[in-house]
């Protein structure tokens, strides 16, 4: 064994022996290389946002053919509101009526029979759409593509009715709607829900590496749970949009009121609503400022639909009570508030409360759900990423699934009520998660 050592050394030298020795240890390491790396792979923000898509089972129907990233990113921001008006139907027979001029443009009816008329409307982005529509008269019926019917009872007076939320991809869906002889309908919108969207702070990049501080902006407004952020104590006091009293009589009203938000950020508004019935609020605006519509298909504005519970008023001088409606990001700029009241009921007031919203804040809310995160600024590997979205979904209610897609409106649970009797609005504690309850 010394002999033949001993000559192959003398005739290879130092340099051979070495890189022979190195091949024979390594022959067996390439397998576990390979496993190592992959558990080591860094995501990029693209790569997330598709296996989040599929972990949501939003894929089949919210991503077209020719699927693109930003196809991926706008599904999980939410899409981008369609609002098309009535009278530019394509018409099926003569029977098709326009009317007289109705707050946004014309609207259609029948003349003496049941008319079915479509409508091919385009979206521009994919995402996940309220279906509204501003109609009146006798039972409509409604069809997105091949999915079920819809069904719709106006009342006698044009009115907004929430017909179901879809998940649609980008492209053109065919829309039918079928008018009685009774009855006619003004204009519809598809609205995107995405005052929560679910992207980082900046928007999604497509080439840029995960961290687990975007990763963690990213579920926790997907879960719409940014309520759990601290509250910024700094900006306690800059809180009142409305103090002048509006209140309905024995009619239902319809209240509008304009909300200056003076810096980007995550704000939680309350209201403080009296009466016996619960008050619906359509809060337009958020990450896109409400623009004026300026063709027949228009960006209507994000929307989120609220509901508040009517709270009795506190003793003689110690104010009203006020509860949360909402928790979203807010550009700055100007935004609605518009509040359908039923009759004898009043809204007190409205007060706006800033979130503190650093990616660490983020991150801490996945910590309190049990998920295993990093420190903000650390990448997410390919393995990791996978386990807190197998974690995410086992453990949190996942609003956006096919199965959890409701047939008519929802709304946030309202929180517990805020005594506000002029005193700075307290942090809410942060209970044990249990998953969200928002639309």
């Amino acid at each position: 064994m010394s002999n033949t050592f001993c000559r192959v050394f003398s005739r290879c030298g130092w340099s051979s022996f070495l890189l022979a020795l190195c091949c024979w240890m390594g022959a067996g390491a390439p397998a576990h290389a390979q496993q190592q790396q992959a558990e080591q792979r860094i995501l990029t923000q693209a790569e997330f946002a598709r296996k989040l898509v599929q972990h949501l089972e939003l894929e089949e129907e919210g991503i077209p053919k020719d699927a693109r990233d930003e196809d991926y990113f706008s599904l999980l921001r939410g899409g981008k509101s369609v609002e098309v008006e009535a009278e530019i139907a394509e018409k099926t027979s003569l029977t098709l009526v326009k009317n007289a001029f109705f707050e946004s443009g014309f609207w259609i009816s029948t003349l003496n029979a049941i008319e079915t008329v479509s409508y091919p409307v385009e979206f521009p982005e994919s995402g996940i759409y309220w279906l509204r529509v501003q109609a009146k008269g006798g039972e409509q019926f409604w069809q997105v593509d091949d999915r079920p019917t819809e069904v719709v009872h106006p009342a006698p007076v044009f009115q907004w009715l929430d017909l179901r939320r879809y998940v649609l991809s980008r492209g053109i869906h065919t829309v039918k709607m079928t008018i009685p002889q009774e009855g006619g309908t003004d204009l519809f919108r598809f609205s995107a829900d995405n005052l929560n969207a679910g992207e980082p702070t900046g928007g999604f990049q497509a080439e840029k590496l995960l961290t687990y501080g975007a990763l963690a902006e990213i579920l926790v407004r997907q879960m719409q749970v940014e309520d759990r952020l601290p509250v910024d104590e700094s900006y306690v006091f800059k809180v009142k949009i409305v103090e002048k009293r509006f209140a309905t009589d024995r009619n239902p009203g319809i209240g509008r009121f304009p909300m200056k938000v003076e810096d980007d950020g995550v704000y939680t508004i309350r209201v403080a609503v009296v009466g016996k019935d619960p008050v619906t609020f359509y809060i337009k605006g958020g990450r896109r400022q409400v623009r004026p519509m300026q063709s027949r298909m228009a960006d209507a504005g994000t929307v989120r639909v609220a509901s508040a519970e009517p709270l009795p008023r506190l003793a003689q001088g110690e104010g009203v009570q006020f509860q949360d409606i909402t928790t979203a990001f807010f550009a700055a700029g100007e935004h609605i508030i518009e509040a359908l009241l039923p009759p004898n009921t009043s809204i007190e007031g409205f007060r706006r409360v800033k979130r503190r919203a650093t990616p660490q804040d983020y991150v801490d809310i996945l910590a309190k759900f049990g998920l295993k995160v990093g420190k903000p600024d650390e990448f997410v590997t390919e393995e990791a990423a996978e386990a807190i979205l197998n974690g995410f979904l086992a453990g949190v209610t996942n609003p956006f699934a096919k199965s959890a897609i409701p047939e008519g409106p929802t709304a946030p649970s309202p929180a517990a009520p805020t005594t506000e009797g002029g005193k700075p609005v307290p942090a809410p504690t942060l209970s044990t998660p249990t998953g969200p309850t928002g639309p």
